[in-house]
């Protein structure tokens, strides 16, 4: 293994000490000098010596641009030459700085950001440095054991070209395995990211975010590291029964932090709550004897609610349906059916919207049905 000596310190008498001997196999802080015939000539420790041609044809575009007269650079060490003059490379040198630095990585923890350059059977290839890192197929997010050889290469060809975050899991410089967990890494990153937000965030701020998952009491939005939860009613402001008749998995949103609980790292959302409350206005657009349009959007054994405008329903209580007796409101009315009913109390504090259909006249539901071409000028009811 290649080892990194340090360079001559003074001694204690203030005198410079000798430069250390160079020795085949270490790596040293050396400065470049010139461009030559043969390479590049650079010096360590006052001794000049070369990199030769080939060793440079090895290096990145890049890294070779940037080798200037003067500038500090580290250098393996090869072997004299016939006229004793020391060989270096710059290549070995990045080599076994990279496995130092995987080492590194994997003793702190530290997480690494990379482009994924290719994938076999096996799993992804990641560069990492002048070294080509291999992440297992089982260390990948959403690869499953169960998953068809099919599957997986389709999974691992479509990561390709993308950054993901991933954590070194084992270091074998012996062997030439550098081996990295997408799996591990992803949940680090969102970890840290999660901690990061939770300082940061206020309640009352507007985040935006994707929604990530549904389910029966709300929806997940991830907020780029952190999931908040979107309870089902804060969705919107008028009822709603499942979160998949306002949102989709995918929609980008943005929504008010309601509440922060950095002790058990919940983050509770709102939908609604980033737009105008369109209660906090009814009593400026409805008064009791006033016809409105709505749409009838359930029914229950009391009554049935209908939606005035987005984010107002009212209720016809069952009574209101008709002028004889009815049991269930379903003699009457159907879900989704345009109604034209009057309005009997507005209660915009406790947000209670009374309707009555029965009170609407024969003339008055004629006319609206002729303007509306609902079938028909009569209405039984």
């Amino acid at each position: 293994m290649a080892s990194t000596r340090p360079v001559a310190q003074n001694s204690q008498d203030g005198e410079p000490c000798p430069p250390l001997p160079i020795r085949p196999g270490e790596v040293r802080q050396g400065k470049i000098l010139q461009e030559d015939p043969e390479g590049l000539l650079v010096e360590v420790d006052g001794l000049k010596g070369l990199v030769p041609q080939e060793d440079l044809d090895r290096l990145d575009e890049d890294v070779r641009s940037s080798l200037t007269p003067g500038r500090e650079i580290s250098l393996y060490v090869l072997h004299p030459r016939d006229d004793d003059s020391p060989l270096f490379s710059i290549s070995r040198a990045q080599v076994v700085e990279d496995w130092r630095r995987a080492q590194e990585m994997a003793e702190k923890g530290t997480l690494l950001e990379a482009e994924v350059a290719g994938c076999n059977r096996g799993g992804l290839v990641v560069p990492f440095g002048s070294l080509r890192a291999f992440v297992p197929a089982s260390q990948v997010t959403g690869i499953r054991r169960s998953s068809t050889a099919a599957e997986k290469r389709r999974q691992l060809r479509a990561l390709v070209g993308q950054r993901l975050w991933f954590k070194v899991v084992e270091v074998d410089q012996a062997r030439g395995r550098l081996v990295l967990s997408e799996r591990q890494g992803r949940r680090l990153h969102r970890q840290q990211r999660k901690a990061e937000l939770m300082e940061t965030l206020k309640e009352g701020a507007v985040v935006k975010g994707v929604v990530s998952s549904l389910c029966e009491f709300g929806a997940f939005v991830d907020l780029g590291g952190a999931d908040g939860l979107i309870h089902i009613s804060e969705i919107a402001w008028t009822p709603v029964q499942h979160p998949s008749e306002k949102l989709q998995v995918g929609d980008e949103v943005e929504a008010v932090v309601l509440r922060l609980d950095r002790e058990k790292g919940r983050i509770a959302l709102s939908l609604k709550r980033h737009q105008p409350n369109p209660w906090d206005t009814v009593a400026q657009r409805y008064r009791e004897g006033q016809l409105v349009e709505g749409v009838v959007t359930r029914l229950t054994d009391f009554g049935v609610f209908v939606e005035v405008e987005p984010g107002v329903e009212g209720l016809v209580h069952i009574s209101e349906l008709a002028e004889d007796l009815i049991l269930d409101p379903v003699e009457v009315v159907d879900e989704g059916e345009p109604l034209l009913l009057r309005v009997i109390r507005v209660d915009a504090p406790a947000r209670r919207l009374g309707l009555s259909l029965r009170r609407v006249t024969g003339q008055e539901w004629a006319e609206w049905a002729r303007r509306k071409g609902a079938g028909g000028t009569t209405r039984t009811r």
